[in-house]
């Protein structure tokens, strides 16, 4: 089924390679805004009549902006000259990934979903079965293998919203912490 996304899916148990970790914290840092709680990398294998004819990377993230969940769409800014270094380095990370899959019989992932998490280290899903091609990018309605930031959101709130409630928590611990520090190092805040 075209673009369906119906194939089988399941999270990686095992260790991420490094520089496949350093490029999605590459990417949060350059692409997300401030506030951002998930960043959302996607690499998908485009297929013609079950042939894969390339690959695709998207991004998108769910940012904190003044108290309000907001979805990101972050693909575009892929796009941008001078961020080919960043979708290589996704590109070599993604390709030894897939090696060691491949040394344990897990051939032909169609899309690799990698999930980062405001403190958290990144989380890998598979998915096999899925066929999308290059028209289908774009299309509207997306096809639901491509990630959706509004849909991630709308699926996963009360997740979003405890990261949020932490995140909050740490930088105002954090705010008062420098606060207090700066009250009691001034002769006047005693």
């Amino acid at each position: 089924m075209v673009g369906s996304g119906t194939g089988a899916e399941a999270p990686w148990q095992g260790t991420l390679p490094t520089c496949l970790v350093d490029a999605v914290e590459e990417t949060g840092s350059r692409l997300a805004p401030p506030g951002t709680l998930r960043v959302v990398v996607q690499r998908l294998r485009l297929t013609e009549r079950g042939r894969p004819v390339g690959v695709h990377w998207q991004a998108g993230a769910i940012a904190d902006v003044d108290g309000n969940l907001v979805p990101v769409e972050l693909t575009a800014l892929f796009d941008r000259a001078g961020d080919e270094d960043l979708l290589d380095a996704l590109e070599v990370g993604a390709q030894q990934l897939l090696r060691d899959l491949a040394g344990q019989g897990l051939e032909a992932v169609d899309v690799l979903r990698l999930t980062r998490d405001w403190r958290r280290d990144p989380v890998a899903h598979l998915r096999w079965g899925v066929e999308i091609g290059p028209e289908e990018i774009g299309a509207v309605p997306r096809p639901d293998a491509l990630y959706d930031p509004a849909l991630d959101l709308r699926l996963n709130a009360p997740d979003l919203e405890a990261l949020q409630d932490a995140r909050r928590a740490a930088c105002c611990s954090w705010t008062r912490r420098l606060r207090n520090w700066v009250r009691d190092a001034l002769p006047w805040g005693r």
